[in-house]
């Protein structure tokens, strides 16, 4: 399976645009699945999505021991939990389990695919000169398939 994306354009805080290599992606939690962009960060180690999609989601988060979490920005609050991932087109699609880190305080950014449960994933070239992103399923993928609704 192999998946090509145009980076998209996203609008930063101070008004500008950007092209990124984000992608579309289907988030399946408890309750809700619903598409999103997100980004794909080489440089993080882990997903992280704010507690708003969360909550959209369903996704369970109370009860959860709160760990921070660290980055550019400097410390946040977090929970760690699960959630499916679709990513794909059509019947060429990929459906898994991720570790997804919460900010629980009200943070605006848009998702952020990770390197370990999504990277690992796929064989993926980030094309700065086309602007274009390029997934191709690894070999020794590895993961649990979740359930279609």
């Amino acid at each position: 399976m192999i998946l090509r994306y145009k980076y998209k354009s996203v609008r930063r805080p101070d008004g500008t645009e950007e092209r990124t290599p984000s992608i579309p992606v289907i988030f399946v939690g408890e309750k809700n699945r619903q598409e999103f962009i997100a980004l794909l960060d080489s440089g993080a180690d882990i997903s992280f999505i704010p507690k708003g999609i969360a909550e959209i989601l369903g996704l369970k988060i109370e009860g959860i021991p709160i760990t921070p979490a660290y980055g550019i920005g400097g410390a946040i609050n977090t929970v760690q939990t699960k959630m499916g991932v679709i990513v794909g087109r059509g019947r060429v699609t990929e459906h898994f389990i991720i570790s997804v880190k919460v900010a629980l305080d009200q943070y605006d950014f848009p998702p952020i695919l990770g390197r370990f449960g999504f990277f690992d994933k796929f064989s993926i070239t980030l094309d700065e000169s086309e602007k274009h992103v390029t997934l191709k399923r690894a070999k020794n993928r590895t993961g649990q398939k979740i359930y279609d609704r």
